[in-house]
């Protein structure tokens, strides 16, 4: 069953992409639309799905939520 993202003061947490920034521990960034709206219970179940989807049962992951950076209009290629 798939789980989205609750609504927090009427903003809906969008999930824009992931990288895995370090090794040990296994560390993975999101970044997301507002990461003060992440709630407890959402951050548990990323962390659930990711150590099934990636074989890392048993092992502490960290998860970090960050904003995408705004580009000025002169920055894109």
């Amino acid at each position: 069953r798939k789980h989205g993202p609750a609504v927090v003061r009427h903003k809906r947490l969008k999930l824009l992409y992931a990288t895995q920034a370090s090794i040990e521990p296994p560390t993975f960034v999101l970044f997301v639309n507002d990461p003060t709206i992440v709630h407890f219970s959402y951050r548990r179940y990323l962390e659930r799905a990711i150590r099934a989807a990636l074989d890392f049962e048993g092992t502490a992951i960290q998860l970090t939520f960050r904003s995408r950076v705004e580009t000025e209009e002169g920055d894109r290629p």
